[in-house]
């Protein structure tokens, strides 16, 4: 998502403080193997977002809690899970940051000021899908059309992946 700001371009990446292992383990007091499958399922999301365009997953972790043997184990089963799929693009915020301003930050930036001008309804809830909701896929479909039919450029990760993972190692050091 492009950001406005006075000189340059920046853009912000999608982040979910809930898939924090810090945040699961010690605020939420989710078990291990449930971690596991909070994880998945928070992949799976995106993934079939992703067959329309392109979507990002990322998460924190931190050594000092998902590192513990108890707790390993059923990450590496979760990031396997993840990564077996072929069309999983395994990136750093700077390679995410510098794929979209490349490849999509113009039309975006032109999409949203369209946006602001009424000529798009971005969050496509319109009464009648209030009424009669549809998939996920469907709604960003609708999202990324304006009101004359123009469809947004779908965001193109490399390689055709439809999700791009960034996993957020978290190196804290605590003075003494």
């Amino acid at each position: 998502q492009p950001v406005k700001v006075a000189k340059g371009r920046l853009v912000s990446i999608p982040y979910s403080l809930e898939m924090n292992d810090i945040i699961a383990y010690f605020v939420n007091q989710v078990p291990p193997h449930r971690y596991a499958e909070l994880l998945k399922a928070c992949f799976d999301q995106p993934y079939e977002e992703g067959a329309q365009s392109g979507t990002v997953m990322a998460f924190s972790l931190h050594a000092y809690a998902v590192g513990h043997p108890h707790r390993i184990a059923a990450f590496d089963e979760a990031l396997a899970y993840i990564t077996e799929h072929d069309d999983v693009w395994c990136a750093t915020r700077r390679e995410i940051a510098a794929w979209y301003k490349e490849h999509n930050y113009d039309q975006s930036v032109s999409f949203i000021e369209a946006s602001s001008r009424g000529e798009i309804d971005t969050m496509g809830l319109t009464e009648d899908y209030l009424r009669h909701p549809v998939s996920a896929s469907e709604w960003i479909t609708t999202a990324m059309t304006d009101r004359r039919g123009r469809s947004r450029k779908p965001i193109e990760w490399p390689g055709g992946a439809r999700v791009a993972l960034w996993v957020v190692v978290a190196l804290e050091f605590f003075p003494p």
